[in-house]
């Protein structure tokens, strides 16, 4: 599968950023908006559903990621297993611990949380991309309707019209639901109209076009741009804007920094 470019959220959107959507009248309450357990500002936005998450990314200003978008920036070019690599950590993921009431949780490992996590809440278990809480805590909405994947190559995949796909597992999954290329649609059970405690979303944006790669990111203070770059760590700085209002950027991805062209800004 071959895809354009795109940014997405680092972190699976929080009530507090959902709230703003609520609050300018373009989204849904959640169903748990009354719920202490699940209405924290730094806990993941549940009790939605597809069309709730699809109405918060566009009000963003982006839409919810395909599958294939979701799978890439979970386990990148390697094809890696888990988020982090191809080793299970448990200390890096909100999975089915020893508060976890199912016949298969791990008795063995205490996360700390018996259901949902604060976003963010396991920095080690990041993505090559940078994105946290690809496995476990609670499952994603991706745009996608479910469909047997095939051999066949495709850009930019998206399925029929059939039943909705979550992906990345949650709290209450064992170690093997948690896997980078775990999806699932309930046997056909994962309504676009379910709202439930353990089913979030993040976003994704159109991405700039990769125009040049470089060295090592610099450390130290970011630079003024004045036309001649001083050392630092350059992230997100501005080379050069454009009348056409597209603009040049820095940009810093792991241990990388790349040259990068950002599209023009749509009205």
């Amino acid at each position: 599968v071959t895809l354009d470019g795109f940014w997405i959220d680092q972190t699976q959107v929080p009530n507090a950023q959902y709230t703003h959507c609520v609050d300018a009248g373009d989204c849904r309450v959640s169903r748990y908006a009354q719920n202490a357990a699940y209405n924290g500002n730094d806990y993941p936005a549940v009790g939605i559903s597809w069309q709730d998450a699809a109405d918060y990314c566009a009000w963003a200003g982006g839409r919810l990621p395909t599958e294939a978008e979701w799978e890439y920036a979970a386990k990148g070019e390697p094809g890696f297993i888990y988020p982090w690599g191809d080793e299970f950590d448990s200390s890096r993921v909100n999975y089915c611990d020893v508060n976890c009431e199912n016949a298969w949780a791990d008795a063995a490992v205490d996360d700390g949380y018996a259901e949902n996590a604060p976003v963010g809440s396991y920095p080690a278990g990041a993505s090559w991309a940078g994105a946290l809480d690809m496995a476990g805590n609670v499952w994603e909405w991706v745009w996608d309707w479910y469909v047997d994947y095939t051999p066949d190559s495709q850009t930019n995949l998206t399925g029929p019209e059939t039943d909705k796909v979550i992906r990345g597992g949650c709290w209450a999954n064992a170690q093997d639901g948690v896997r980078t290329a775990y999806r699932f649609d309930g046997g056909g059970e994962i309504s676009p109209s379910i709202r439930h405690s353990n089913i979030g979303f993040r976003c994704v944006l159109p991405g700039p076009s990769v125009v040049q790669t470089g060295a090592a990111v610099p450390q130290g203070s970011p630079p003024t741009i004045d036309g001649t770059l001083s050392p630092g760590e350059w992230d997100d700085a501005t080379v050069e804007a454009f009348a056409d209002g597209s603009e040049l950027l820095l940009m810093h991805v792991g241990d990388y920094l790349y040259l990068v062209s950002a599209p023009i800004p749509q009205a």
